[in-house]
């Protein structure tokens, strides 16, 4: 009884162009299931949006938003400039 021989010729080809055939399929099934758990459902989730989206009524929406806290922004509008004014008035009274 003879031991074989080890394959001493072509173990890094064999060992690629198996390992290469795996990571494609691999990554061709994961690029469906990300396609089918992810893609397609935003797709449809964003068509579905646009198809009951009225423009005109969320502009609306927006600017009565705005319309009730225009006296908010204005006060902080008032904060603001007023530390900015004393931070000017400090810097030119060091200079």
């Amino acid at each position: 009884m003879s031991i074989p021989k080890p394959m001493l010729r072509n173990i890094a080809s064999n060992y690629l162009s198996r390992h290469v055939q795996i990571a494609s399929v691999l990554s061709v099934v994961g690029g469906m299931i990300f396609w089918y758990s992810y893609f397609v459902p935003r797709r449809d989730r964003i068509n579905n949006f646009y198809k009951n989206y009225d423009a005109d009524a969320a502009a609306e929406e927006i600017l009565a938003n705005r319309r009730k806290r225009e006296p908010e922004l204005a006060e902080e509008r008032d904060k603001v400039m007023a530390i900015l004014q004393r931070r000017q008035a400090e810097r030119e009274s060091k200079n």
